[in-house]
C-alpha cells in the first residue's frame, strides 16, 4: 500500500466517524454523500487539480490513462466499503461506549 491509498484510507474513516454522529436512516442515507470526499481525493491526486474542467473529455488526461470522469466513477465505488465500514463500526462503538455509561 502506498502513501496515496493510506491517506485515501485515513479520508475514508474520517468521513466515517463524522457520518456516526447521526442516526441510523440519516447514516444511511448519507454514505453515498460522503463517498464524494474520498473519491474527488483520488480523482484529484490522479488527474491533477483541474480535473473538473476536463471532465467531460473522452480522453485520458489522468495519470493512468483514463478519462477524468472514468477515474471518478472508479474511485467513488472504490470509497464505498471504507466509508460504510467506519460509519457503521464507529456507530456501532459510540452506542457501546454510551450504553456502558448510563
Amino acid at each position: 500500500m502506498n502513501l496515496f491509498l493510506a491517506f485515501a484510507l485515513v479520508i475514508c474513516v474520517a468521513v466515517g466517524g463524522w457520518l456516526s454522529k447521526y442516526e441510523w436512516a440519516k447514516l444511511l442515507a448519507f454514505i453515498p454523500i460522503g463517498m464524494l470526499v474520498p473519491a474527488f481525493y483520488m480523482t484529484g491526486t490522479s488527474c491533477g487539480a483541474g480535473f473538473i474542467m476536463r471532465f467531460f473529455s473522452d480522453v485520458g488526461s489522468c495519470t493512468n490513462g483514463y478519462a477524468p470522469r472514468q477515474m471518478f466513477a472508479a474511485t467513488y465505488v472504490l470509497s464505498l466499503v471504507p466509508v460504510a465500514t467506519a460509519a457503521v463500526a464507529i456507530k456501532l462503538i459510540r452506542m457501546a461506549m454510551d450504553a456502558r455509561k448510563g
